[in-house]
């Protein structure tokens, strides 16, 4: 594992240092927060501009909804004989939802790990986003709900994004009335990943995690000494979970 560590780290610091290339681009402020980045190719006086992005689309904005316009620096992988990429998902302050489906390992005993999380929230500035999430996770013997909090920063904007991210939260077991309850316990799932810009408010998502999640359960069993026959036993462990992550931004 810590060769793969080693390997995932590796990729993931070669890569932002290949994204950094620096280029020129026009950028359009619009009134109501939108940002729009391409290339001006008409503007008329007192009355429009008109941008064509990366993926070939116009867009015309009248002077009143402008609030100003500039040229920047934008770290990114240059598309040859086009214009730079245009402004994509997590560029733009405003809110934002994810879609994760993941496969783990446990690190103990090498059994796997399958689940799914939702998360919504607000990204304030292109670098940091903080929202909320809810999903399902099935392990080999136990099945738990997580609820947690994810910030997360996107180091460079471009149509590749390398990403850092942290979840926090309590994952909730399920009741067994027969046989026992599991009842969860908090975990802390650090991520390092990519976002590959499709379009303008669509991406995907492929990153990698390093999860601790911290388990209570109860048994409960026949013991004739007990008056009532049964009795329950408490017990705590911790998992520690390498996952695989595929979603979708938008």
């Amino acid at each position: 594992m810590k060769r793969i560590a080693l390997l995932v780290l590796t990729l993931f610091f070669s890569f932002v240092a290949f994204s950094q290339d620096v280029q020129y681009e026009d950028v359009v402020y619009l009134k109501n927060g939108s940002v729009i980045r391409g290339m001006i190719i008409e503007q008329i006086p007192n009355q429009t501009i008109t941008i064509q992005t990366a993926d070939r689309n116009l867009f015309v904005f009248e002077v009143e909804q402008i609030e100003k316009i500039t040229k920047e620096e934008i770290p990114h992988m240059k598309t040859k004989g086009g214009p730079s990429p245009a402004a994509c998902i997590g560029e733009q302050k405003g809110f934002e939802a994810t879609l994760d489906l993941l496969f783990g390992i446990q690190l103990d005993w090498g059994e796997p790990v399958l689940g799914m999380h939702a998360i919504a929230g607000y990204r304030f500035f292109p670098q940091l986003f903080i929202g909320g999430g809810a999903g399902m996770e099935i392990y080999s013997e136990e099945t738990y709900a997580p609820l947690f909090m994810q910030i997360r920063t996107d180091f460079i904007e471009g149509r590749i994004s390398p990403f850092f991210a942290v979840n926090v939260g309590y994952a909730f077991g399920w009741v067994d009335g027969e046989d026992g309850s599991d009842w969860g316990g908090i975990f802390m799932e650090p991520c390092i990943g990519f976002r590959f810009n499709i379009a303008e408010h669509f991406g995907l998502n492929i990153s990698s995690s390093f999860k601790f999640q911290r388990a209570y359960d109860g048994q409960r069993y026949y013991d004739a000494s007990y008056p009532e026959g049964y009795v329950y036993e408490r017990s705590s462990e911790t998992y520690r979970l390498f996952t695989f992550k595929v979603g979708f931004s938008f």
